[in-house]
């Protein structure tokens, strides 16, 4: 599970914080329950994470 937390880490790094939030919001498990809290883990305003986890 540790290899596989450092995979996402790395991706995350790589990408930007919108496409982040994007992606996260597209898994199938996560959804919008996780991508929201990420984005706003990572600096965006409550109200911005929710629009880019809806597009």
């Amino acid at each position: 599970m540790i290899g596989w937390t450092l995979m996402i880490q790395q991706i995350l790094n790589f990408l930007s914080i919108e496409l982040t939030v994007l992606l996260t919001a597209a898994l199938p498990i996560i959804e919008l329950r996780g991508a929201i809290p990420v984005g706003i883990s990572l600096g965006m305003s409550p109200v911005h994470a929710t629009i880019i986890s809806f597009i």
